[in-house]
């Protein structure tokens, strides 16, 4: 027997960035609850909005839903560099791929340990030792002589732009925040008084922090039962 179970469209209420942004100009007070949007306003807290977004990772943001992006970093013979796509953000975990077809786990080298290491250009040998700069440039040790070389790089992407009459990329909980966020933002060009500034980003940073606190990756909870 199967059971099919149909999700309830609440578990995936969301809003459009349009609205998110119109929210931000209601809780600034420059809006009012059925009044027409101007476009000048609205395209000001979508600029806010995205700023946003994009500044997310910084406050500590790690797994975002873009978390699935993986990329097969190849090195020919004689090279021992790749560059890494461009929406590259931040390292999850790089894999060595044996002529077998297997991933071994290959720890990134801090700065300090990859300019300790002597004679980067040597070759001979499975990598075991790689290091990716301030370029995302991603370099390997040693090179390979024989046969190609792959790494499989499975990384945080960058947070992309918003676009328009969609979704945020975030969870629904985001959306209750997002609107205090903007509010805070563009605080200043709609000439806010300082105390409400400050009440908007109060709200704004305990509800990011909070979120950001509760944010994390899926995991397999492991039971294993004694003798």
């Amino acid at each position: 027997m199967s059971l099919i179970v149909n999700p309830s469209p609440t578990c995936n209420w969301t809003l459009l960035r349009e609205r998110i942004a119109d929210k931000g100009l209601e809780k600034a007070g420059r809006l009012g609850v059925g009044q027409p949007v101007a476009a000048e306003d609205r395209n000001l807290c979508l600029e806010a909005l995205d700023s946003i977004l994009k500044n997310l990772p910084v406050h500590g943001y790690k797994w975002p839903k873009t978390i699935s992006g993986s990329y097969a970093a190849v090195f020919p013979i004689n090279t021992n560099s790749a560059t890494l796509p461009q929406d590259f953000y931040n390292l999850i975990s790089m894999n060595y791929v044996d002529a077998s077809g297997n991933e071994r786990f290959i720890f990134p080298a801090t700065t300090r340990e990859w300019n300790d290491t002597t004679n980067k250009g040597s070759n001979g040998g499975d990598p075991f030792r790689a290091y990716i700069d301030n370029f995302n440039v991603l370099h390997i040790w040693p090179e390979p002589t024989d046969t190609p070389v792959t790494i499989n790089v499975y990384y945080q992407q960058v947070i992309l732009d918003s676009q328009p009459n969609s979704q945020v990329d975030l969870d629904a909980p985001w959306m209750l925040a997002l609107p205090y966020g903007i509010a805070a933002e563009v605080g200043e060009e709609f000439e806010l008084s300082d105390a409400k500034i400050k009440r908007l980003t109060a709200k704004w940073t305990y509800e990011r922090n909070m979120l950001i606190q509760h944010e994390g990756p899926n995991s397999v909870n492991q039971v294993s039962v004694d003798d």
